[in-house]
């Protein structure tokens, strides 16, 4: 009997995929022998030019075709039967409560101010939905379930970190410090993915409740450290996590990926059945 060919995950993500690829690079992860992961990342305005051509997704512009060889250090392209799992990050998947905030609300918005859009719950559900369905995150899971049969995890970007409260703008806006009402975007947000993933046949990896300050934040030591040159230049990174989230991230990919194959990640003494 031909022995098992190591296992092949393939990781497409905008710059949230930094945060991963950090800790895959400096940390340790018992996966089985042989196990690889190789990342494909870019601007979420390329990877919208990421295309399914048959067996594989493409780039359209040479520029995105370039970062893909850069990224993953190995092609311009993803040949899909080339993998054993996909894990997606961000990518336009995101629960954003200050974005879900700003263009609609419901009645318990109106208690902090106007509501530019005042509508019904159904209708503010609705928008989350479609505005979490219509990402490039989705578009990309359902044109590999087109040819592969291979666990698919999508893993959202992190909420913002609760760090943005701090600033000028944002430190007397009382609707963000709601706990209930950001608690109900979020759980909104989630009944709206969990239905998305279903529909296209793949996994949700929502955000750790270990890495969160409260809803629709994460804790600020999760924050990415500005660097001297965004310091000076006024422009400190507002988004994006650390090493330390991407190690939960990681880690908890790791161990559904080794749920959804039957024991074929992680470096477990048994197999569990498929």
């Amino acid at each position: 009997m031909p022995a098992e060919k190591p296992f092949s995950l393939c990781v497409i993500g905008n710059s949230h995929v930094g945060a991963i690829k950090e800790a895959w690079d400096e940390r340790h992860y018992d996966v089985v022998p042989g196990f690889t992961a190789t990342f494909f990342a870019a601007p979420v305005i390329m990877l919208r030019g990421l295309r399914l051509r048959g067996d594989s997704l493409v780039a359209r512009r040479d520029e995105l075709r370039q970062r893909l060889i850069d990224t993953s250090g190995r092609s311009d392209r993803i040949e899909i039967r080339d993998y054993d799992a996909f894990l997606l990050v961000g990518i336009e998947f995101a629960i954003d409560v200050m974005a879900f905030a700003e263009e609609y609300g419901v009645a318990g918005h109106t208690r902090w101010g106007p509501v530019k859009n005042l509508v019904s719950d159904d209708c503010y559900a609705a928008y989350i939905r479609g505005t979490l369905a219509s990402s490039s995150a989705v578009r990309i899971a359902a044109e590999l379930r087109e040819r592969t049969v291979a666990p698919i995890i999508l893993c959202p970007s992190p909420f913002r970190p609760e760090k943005v409260l701090d600033e000028p703008e944002l430190n007397d806006r009382g609707v963000f410090r709601d706990a209930a009402l950001m608690s109900s975007i979020v759980s909104h947000a989630k009944a709206a993915g969990d239905a998305i993933g279903n529909r296209v046949g793949c996994a949700i990896l929502w955000q750790d409740e270990s890495t969160v300050a409260f809803p629709g934040f994460t804790k600020r030591e999760f924050g990415k450290v500005p660097t001297e040159r965004e310091i000076r230049g006024g422009t400190p990174d507002r988004r994006h996590a650390n090493a330390e989230y991407g190690d939960i991230v990681l880690k908890a990919a790791l161990a559904r990926l080794h749920e959804m194959t039957g024991g074929r990640v992680l470096n477990a003494k048994e197999r569990t059945a498929a």
